[in-house]
């Protein structure tokens, strides 16, 4: 079986493990960082391919979700895991991405603290911010940004309502989501 109909009939990653001492060193030259991924998912626990995948991914990671992809399969507090979160937030590009880096992020670091004003200098929707304060304890600074920035747009009725349930008592934030509820009736 020639290695194209390998491809076919396994899969890519697969197929690369099956292969790889038929392979010619040129062909994992020109492996991109997606490649070198389905590489690693197939290769056998702890072997060679594996590492030498897992390195070669993040030689390669140009993008967010190839950075998110090395980012998974090592410890966090490694090498790494860091450098594969400071590259996400160099690549970042929307306000769901920084979410992702912030959730990622160690407690207290810096790179939670740049996520976190990142993704309030973004437009983010009404419904990505309750997403947001759904996620984390509301007495937390994104939670209290994320209160603070759905009081700022534009709601319906249920949206606010939800802001109001949730906002502490007696709060400036409860007391405008009550006030848009009544503009909304």
């Amino acid at each position: 079986m020639i290695f194209q109909e390998l491809i076919e009939k396994v899969g890519f990653g697969l197929a690369v493990v099956i292969f790889q001492k038929k392979l010619p060193p040129d062909f994992f030259e020109k492996l991109t960082s997606t490649q070198w991924l389905k590489v690693y998912k197939r290769a056998p626990s702890d072997s060679k391919l594996e590492k030498t995948a897992l390195t070669k991914m993040s030689e390669k990671a140009e993008t967010f979700d190839q950075w998110l992809e090395v980012y998974n399969r090592v410890p966090s507090d490694s090498e790494l895991g860091k450098t594969a979160l400071v590259k996400m937030s160099e690549k970042e590009r929307t306000f769901d991405q920084w979410l992702k880096v912030y959730n990622r992020a160690p407690s207290d670091s810096e790179l939670e603290k740049t996520a976190l004003a990142k993704m309030s200098e973004k437009e983010g929707t009404f419904d990505q911010w309750l997403e947001v304060y759904n996620r984390v304890p509301s007495d937390s600074e994104l939670g209290k940004t994320a209160l603070a920035k759905m009081s700022e747009k534009e709601g319906t009725f249920n949206q606010w309502l939800e802001v109001y349930n949730r906002a502490p008592s007696d709060s400036e934030l409860g007391k405008t989501a009550l006030a848009k509820m009544s503009e909304l009736v």
